[in-house]
C-alpha cells in the first residue's frame, strides 16, 4: 500500500542548516524552483497525495484507487486490511494550525488527481466517509472521462462546502446521478458544476442555492440532458449566469419557480445563457440571454405541477398555470403539487370481464352523459347497511365514487379539453360518521394489523383486506391509483365480505357477516331470472336469505 504525505513541513522542522546567509538564500531559491515541478509532475509522485502530515490523534480520511478494478473508494478512519501494490492511497487530513496553508486552506484539493486515478470507471463512497466534512468539492471528479457510476453520494458530507465548481465537469460517461442528498446551504460557487456531463436528467429539487453567486456554464454542453428540476432554486444572489444552459441541445424542460430570479444578473453576465437550446418550449434563437428565464407564456421555464409515474408535468403562467396535457392510467401514481389547467386530460382503465362494481376518483370532472356506467356517492347508514345515492350529471374532481358498469362493459376512457386539475381529494362521510369513503391518486397497500376496518371493492363485493391477508397465500392486497376504499369507524373488525345490492334510488351495502360467495340473484314475481333489479317488485336471493326490493 502506498502512502503519501507533503514534505514541506518536515523540511521546516528538520535539521537546522548551519550555513552562511548566502547559502541559505541559495538553497531556498532552489527549493522554490523545484516545488512547481513536484506539484505538476505526472510520474513518480502522486499529485493527489499532497496533504498536511496529520497529528497522531487525528482520524484519517482517504481515497483508495484499485488499478485492477478501476474503482475509487472513499473511506474514513478505517485501516486497510492488507498491503496491496495495486492500491494507490490518497490521504486527506484536516488542516493543522499552520499559517502557511497549502491550497488556500482547503483540504483536500482535488486539483491534483493523477491521470491514472482519473481513469476510474466507478466511485464508491462508503458510509464511514460521512464522518469527514469535506471542505471543498471543487474539481472533485473533474475530467473523470470514463466514470460510469457513483454510489454512496448520500455519505458525502458537504455541510461546510463553499465551492462545487467543476465538481462533475467532463464526466462524459456518467449517464445518471443521484444528488438528492447533497447539502448545498453554504455553497457560493456552482460554475461549470455539470459542464459536459453525460447525464440525461438532473433532479436538483433539494438544492439550497440561497448563497450561490456564480452559476456560469453550470450545465453547458450536457448534450444528453432532457430535463432539469430547479424547482427549489433561489437565485436572489446569483450574479453570473452566462452560458448556463449553453449547448444542451436535447433539453426540453427546465422546471423552476418564482424564486428563480435574474435581478442581480446583468445582460452581459447572461450572454449565451440558452444558446443552442432549440428544444425548449417557445425557443427563439435570437433571444438566448436572461430575457426568457421565466415561467410565463413566452418563457423557457415551466413550473413542476405534477408527476405521473416518472413523467414530470410542467405548466406556464397563462391566466393561471396551464399545462399541455395530463395522461393518467393505473400503472402510474399521480402526485400533484399545485392546481392547474390541462389543455387535454385523459384517463383509461380496462377491467376484467364480468366486473360490475368498481370505484373511481379522478383529479378532474367527469361528465356522466352517455357513459357506460352509473355513479354513486356515500349518503348515510341505515339498519340494512350503508346507502349510496346515484350521482347526476357529473363526478366532481377529487370526489370518490362507486360506479356500476353497464352490461358487458369493461373499459373506462375519458378525454377532456381545458380541464381544471384539482390536487385536493374530498373524502365522503356518512351523517352518523360510521363510514368514510376515501379516494386515492397513488396506490395504497393495506396492512393486516392497521387496516382491519377497511373495505375495497373487489369483484361484486366489498372485501376486507385484513381478512384476506390472513390467508398465508395472500401476500399483498392493494388499491391501484384512482380508486377509493371504505373505512368503517368502529373498533370492531369488519366482516370478511359485504355484498352490494340496489334499492329504490339508493344502493345499499348490506351488513351480512357470513356470506359464502356473496352472489345475489334477482327474480321477478313470475320467478323469471333478472340480470339486475327492474322497476317494480324484485325478489332478491343472497346466500340463505330472500328479500323484496321495490323500484319505483
Amino acid at each position: 500500500m502506498l502512502h503519501f504525505t507533503h514534505q514541506s513541513k518536515e523540511l521546516q522542522t528538520g535539521t537546522v542548516l548551519k550555513a552562511t546567509r548566502v547559502k541559505t538564500i541559495a538553497l531556498l531559491f532552489m527549493l522554490l524552483l523545484l516545488l512547481p515541478t513536484l506539484l505538476l509532475a505526472k510520474g513518480g509522485v502522486n499529485k493527489s497525495s499532497l496533504s498536511y502530515k496529520a497529528a497522531s490523534t487525528e482520524p484519517i480520511a482517504r481515497a483508495e484507487y484499485n488499478k485492477t478494478t478501476k474503482v475509487l473508494t472513499f473511506l474514513y478512519n478505517i485501516p486497510s486490511a492488507t498491503e496491496d501494490e495495486n492500491l494507490t492511497v490518497v490521504k486527506f487530513y484536516n488542516p493543522l494550525d499552520n499559517p502557511k496553508k497549502w491550497f488556500n486552506g482547503e483540504f483536500p484539493s482535488f486539483h491534483y488527481w493523477t491521470e491514472e486515478i482519473k481513469s476510474a470507471t466507478s466511485v464508491i463512497i462508503e458510509e464511514s466517509f460521512k464522518n469527514y466534512a469535506v471542505p471543498t468539492c471543487e474539481k472533485m471528479f473533474y475530467e473523470f472521462d470514463n466514470l460510469k457510476s457513483i454510489t454512496g453520494l448520500e455519505y458525502l458530507n458537504t455541510t461546510n462546502v463553499k465551492s462545487m465548481r467543476q465538481m462533475f465537469c467532463y464526466c462524459k460517461a456518467l449517464t445518471s446521478l443521484d444528488i438528492t442528498h447533497l447539502k448545498t446551504n453554504t455553497v457560493t460557487d456552482m460554475a461549470h458544476m455539470f459542464n459536459t456531463c453525460g447525464v440525461s436528467s438532473l433532479d436538483l429539487s433539494n438544492f439550497n442555492t440561497e448563497n450561490v453567486t456564480d452559476m456560469a456554464y453550470m450545465f453547458k454542453y450536457c448534450n444528453q440532458l432532457t430535463w432539469i428540476d430547479l424547482s427549489s432554486f433561489n437565485t436572489a444572489k446569483v450574479e453570473k449566469m452566462y452560458g448556463m444552459f449553453q449547448g444542451t441541445a436535447q433539453l426540453e424542460h427546465i422546471y423552476a419557480k418564482e424564486l428563480f430570479t435574474t435581478e442581480q444578473v446583468t445582460n452581459s453576465n447572461s450572454n449565451n445563457m440558452f444558446d443552442g437550446c432549440q428544444k425548449l418550449p417557445n425557443f427563439n434563437p435570437k433571444v438566448v440571454d436572461k430575457t426568457h428565464a421565466n415561467r410565463f407564456k413566452d418563457g423557457y421555464f415551466e413550473e413542476l405541477v405534477a408527476k405521473s409515474g416518472e413523467e414530470r408535468i410542467g405548466a406556464v403562467i397563462d391566466n393561471g398555470l396551464t399545462a399541455n396535457h395530463l395522461n393518467l392510467n393505473d400503472d402510474k401514481d399521480l402526485y400533484l403539487f399545485n392546481n392547474f389547467v390541462a389543455k387535454k386530460a385523459a384517463y383509461s382503465r380496462t377491467m376484467k370481464d364480468g366486473t360490475k362494481w368498481a370505484t373511481l376518483c379522478l383529479p378532474f370532472n367527469v361528465s356522466l352523459d352517455g357513459q357506460n356506467f352509473r355513479a354513486f356517492h356515500l349518503l348515510s347508514t341505515t339498519e340494512d347497511g350503508v346507502e349510496l345515492k346515484e350521482m347526476e350529471k357529473v363526478i366532481q374532481a377529487g370526489t370518490p365514487a362507486v360506479i356500476m358498469m353497464k352490461e358487458a362493459e369493461t373499459k373506462l376512457q375519458f378525454s377532456i379539453d381545458n380541464s381544471s386539475i384539482i390536487s385536493n381529494i374530498s373524502p365522503a362521510t356518512t351523517e352518523d360518521d360510521n363510514y368514510k369513503f376515501v379516494g386515492i391518486y397513488q396506490q395504497k397497500e393495506f396492512n393486516k394489523d392497521t387496516d382491519g376496518n377497511c373495505f375495497i371493492v373487489k369483484g361484486n363485493m366489498l372485501m376486507n383486506p385484513a381478512k384476506l391477508l390472513e390467508n398465508e397465500k395472500t401476500t399483498k392486497v392493494a388499491c391501484k391509483p384512482f380508486r377509493a376504499y371504505f373505512v368503517y369507524n368502529s373498533e370492531t373488525v369488519g366482516a370478511k365480505t359485504l355484498n352490494i345490492s340496489i334499492s329504490d334510488k339508493t344502493t345499499a351495502i348490506d351488513h351480512l357477516d357470513a356470506i359464502g360467495d356473496g352472489k345475489a340473484e334477482y327474480y321477478d314475481l313470475q320467478g323469471r331470472r333478472l340480470n339486475e333489479p327492474q322497476k317494480g317488485i324484485n325478489i332478491v336471493k343472497r346466500g340463505g336469505k330472500t328479500m323484496k326490493i321495490v323500484i319505483k
